[in-house]
């Protein structure tokens, strides 16, 4: 149970690195969302959007 609740807290943190890279992006500062993307990726490494902002592509079950 506790590790369930673990795994959406730290997924709601990354959301919200997400969220933060994203209207940092709207304000043209490109850098500050690379690092924001970085960070969702430490809280939730299989985080599609972040992942797929920051370059990497989807091969078979790893992501490149």
């Amino acid at each position: 149970m506790y590790a369930e609740k673990e795994g959406k807290f730290l997924r709601a943190i990354a959301a919200k690195y997400v969220e933060l890279a994203e209207h940092a992006k709207k304000l043209k500062l490109f850098e500050f969302a690379r690092i924001e993307y970085a960070k969702a990726l430490e809280f939730e490494p299989n985080d599609r959007e972040a992942r797929k902002k920051l370059g990497y592509v989807r091969r078979s079950r790893s992501w490149v």
